[in-house]
């Protein structure tokens, strides 16, 4: 057996043999020596820490000073920040060996006056680029550590960034430059963009193993077989990824040695039935010849690393993958579930960089390449195939009670479909992954129950219709009875009169039916006349009058009277058409797609709405017809807003752009672009002069009303934003964001003249007239 040792897991040694050099060595290596600050963010077990300690020992024999510090050993739990400062200083004490001549105890307690920032930003300038006087490299490893901590690391950040701000004017930091290194992304690391110190360095692409590199994990594999061919074959599975390829080069050194190897084991992968790629090994042969290396490398790879995977997998690779997706919480590992599912089901995606998947790229599990993202390797893609993807996401689905009910009761109990908000939810939780067929019959049978409880809506809509159409065409034959009851009337009351001297009672009778006669055919007359004055002269004032028919006509309605017995039916049916009809012309329907935004004019006579047919509609608030329709994005429109004048309008779409409109004639007056996504809201500063928009971009901008010009960027949000608004007093901005915080931005000029900062331009843009006043300030 080859003495030849493979490593699994862990830094490697600086004399390791199995270490290979990739483009990431020369690249971070050419960075520091020029001063770079250099970042290497990745998912776990790609070779970032061997990378440090490969890159150190380059620099050091350069003749650099260089310093490790790793978060993780100076501790994230119930520590403060003056103890996890002082371990940061402790650790570069430590690393540069400054014990000697630095009394840290001391030290540190002569600056108490001082923060715990300012601690450090004093010992990087008064100890370290005094006691030091080579060029220095501070390596900062498992910086994402920073995220289990319960303090803001922000002034951290600050501290670094500031170092190189100090070049211009401080030649020693000149002589000084850090290093990043982690699992995670700058937006995760540092809130405060205006302070990252990542917009000022150089990232560094840690790629897997290509074959012209790794010679120096092939020279263990002589003694098996031939070297170049079994390196091939190994690769073919781990993609180069540093971990699994020196697990495989060492379970392959290790079966080999077991008699085992390359040479006897020609048919191992073809005898259990199944190549790679899913074929049997006959049509393998033909389809896609392989060789008796690959196929015991296959059949190795297999037995040992695929099948029964989690129980196999030692040191962890496989399950670190898992549980970082299966970590974020249902709502985000559903998301991430659904990407993996995409790209199984369509073999690479475009990649976006998108948060979802810049998240899924760092467990590992996928890499983005020529724009496109992709699993990783073959292995990998054996391991979290859809079918796992799909398992999982059963366990995710928001309605799993209604579900499992639905399916225990042989798929009969419509009692337990969705409805509603709930099935709205349900389908857009569905979209874009791949559910079993049940699922999708769950979800089908549910649309077809809410459809068919429309339709019965709509019937029973029609069926009121025509009831009160025949109550009209009755209401209209009882105005004509009621005429002829009249005249009759009249004939009875003269021959009551005539026969009052005799029969004085049924007098009294007669003229009381008479009276009722005369105020029903009133009553009929004063409904049909209220419906007229409904239709033709205004809703209101037909509303009023049949209300007041009805308030009279219950005055000759006894208790308890059926209504085929009264006196008068126009009122009443008159008046229920009424109502029906206010509510139907009230409804304001010329939109053809979801309407996503409505606000009113400043004057409150007009209604401005935005929709997903991509237009703007203008709204009359009395009669409630349409004004005017404005069209010309090519995408959604999310947000409308008047300005505060009231003369013009501005819209946030989804093609990325704000427009203006002339409120009057409703023409495009000018577009705005600059966001790379979606944007969700826009909005006037009190004033009138400026706008700010929210993005899916996670950022926030600030525009010139006049010129369309983009004024400033705002970026602190980790997700996309939702909603922004500026204070009454037009000195404040709020954003709302998908990463659920609510930010404020500060564009008050005391406070920026106080702050020193850069947003004075922003300020005075938006401000013209007080820049003169701020002058002897």
């Amino acid at each position: 057996m080859t003495k030849y040792q493979y490593q699994v897991g862990g830094s490697l040694p600086q004399d390791a043999p199995t270490y290979v050099r990739r483009q990431a060595d020369d690249d971070i290596y050419a960075g520091l020596t020029q001063g770079e600050f250099c970042y290497v963010l990745n998912s776990r077990q790609m070779g970032k820490s061997s990378l440090r300690v490969q890159v150190m020992r380059r620099l050091q024999d350069e003749g650099f000073a260089c310093a490790a510090i790793d978060i993780t050993a100076i501790g994230t739990a119930d520590i403060t920040p003056e103890q996890w400062y002082a371990g940061v200083i402790d650790s570069l004490v430590g690393s540069l060996n400054l014990y000697t001549s630095f009394d840290l105890e001391t030290w540190w307690t002569e600056n108490g006056l001082l923060s715990p920032v300012q601690r450090l930003s004093k010992f990087l300038e008064t100890v370290l680029l005094k006691i030091i006087t080579e060029k220095i490299v501070i390596f900062i490893d498992e910086i994402d550590s920073i995220l289990s901590l319960a303090f803001n690391l922000d002034d951290f950040f600050a501290v670094i960034r500031d170092c190189y701000n100090r070049r211009a004017t401080h030649a020693d930091y000149n002589r000084l430059t850090f290093a990043l290194i982690g699992v995670s992304t700058p937006s995760d690391l540092i809130q405060d963009k205006q302070r990252t110190p990542f917009n000022i360095g150089r990232a560094i692409d840690l790629t897997g193993f290509q074959l012209h590199e790794a010679e120096p994990l092939a020279r263990g594999l002589a003694a098996v077989g031939d070297s170049g061919e079994l390196m091939q074959a190994v690769l073919a599975w781990t993609g180069g990824q540093p971990f699994l390829t020196q697990k495989v080069c060492k379970l392959v050194v290790g079966e080999g040695g077991r008699g085992q190897g390359a040479g006897s084991r020609g048919q191992g992968a073809g005898s259990r039935g199944q190549g790679a790629g899913g074929q049997g090994e006959e049509e393998s042969k033909i389809q896609n010849p392989k060789s008796k290396i690959e196929l015991w490398v296959e059949d190795l790879v297999r037995r040992r690393i695929i099948e029964n995977w989690e129980a196999q997998d030692e040191p962890e690779h496989l399950k670190t993958i898992r549980d970082r997706i299966m970590a974020r919480g249902e709502e985000r590992t559903g998301r991430l579930l659904a990407l993996c599912q995409q790209i199984a089901q369509q073999g690479e995606i475009a990649a976006d960089d998108s948060a979802e998947q810049t998240e899924l790229r760092l467990t590992g599990l996928v890499v983005k390449r020529d724009g496109k993202l992709r699993i990783y390797n073959r292995i990998y893609a054996e391991v979290f195939k859809q079918e796992w993807s799909e398992k999982l996401l059963a366990k995710l689905r928001p309605y799993s009670d209604a579900f499992n009910a639905w399916v225990e009761s042989q798929q009969q109990d419509e009692s337990r479909l969705l409805r509603g908000k709930t099935l709205q939810d349900a389908q857009e939780w569905a979209t874009g992954k791949s559910l079993s067929d049940l699922d999708y019959r769950f979800l089908a049978a549910s649309q077809e129950l809410e459809k068919r409880d429309v339709q019965r809506r709509l019937e029973t809509e029609e069926q009121a219709k025509q009831v009160l159409a025949e109550a009209n065409r009755k209401a209209n034959r009882r105005i004509q009875v009621g005429s002829v009851v009249l005249g009759l009337a009249v004939v009875g009351a003269v021959a009551s009169l005539m026969l009052a001297q005799y029969q004085l009672g049924q007098a009294r009778v007669a003229d009381e039916e008479r009276k009722i006669a005369l105020k029903a055919t009133k009553l009929e007359q004063d409904g049909t006349n209220a419906l007229r004055v409904f239709d033709t002269s205004g809703e209101i004032k037909g509303l009023l009058l049949a209300m007041q028919a009805v308030k009279t006509l219950k005055t000759l309605v006894k208790d308890k009277q059926p209504l085929a017995e009264y006196p008068a039916y126009s009122p009443l049916f008159n008046l229920q058409k009424i109502v029906f009809d206010i509510r139907e012309q009230n409804s304001l329907e010329k939109h053809t797609d979801s309407v996503n935004s409505v606000v009113f004019s400043p004057d409150g006579k007009t209604l401005a709405s935005a929709s997903g047919d991509n237009t703007i509609k203008l709204w009359n608030r009395d009669t409630g017809k349409e004004i005017s329709t404005m069209t010309g994005h090519s995408d959604w429109v999310n947000s409308v807003v008047f300005s505060p004048d009231g003369k013009t309008l501005a819209s946030a779409s989804g093609d990325n752009t704000i427009k203006l409109w002339n409120r009057e004639t409703g023409k495009e007056i000018s577009t705005m672009t600059g966001h790379s996504d979606s944007v969700r809201s826009v909005v006037f500063s009190p004033d009138g002069k400026t706008l700010a928009s929210a993005s899916v971009d996670n950022t926030i901008k600030l525009w010139n009303r006049e010129t369309g010009k983009e004024i400033s960027t705002m970026t602190g949000h980790s997700a996309p934003v939702n909603s922004v608004v500026f204070s009454p007093d037009g000195k404040t901005l709020a954003s709302a964001s998908l990463d659920n915080t609510i930010k404020l931005w500060n564009l008050s000029l005391d406070d920026l003249l106080a702050q020193g900062c850069s947003w004075l331009k922003v300020y005075f843009i938006t401000h013209p007239d007080e820049a003169k006043v701020c002058q002897g300030r």
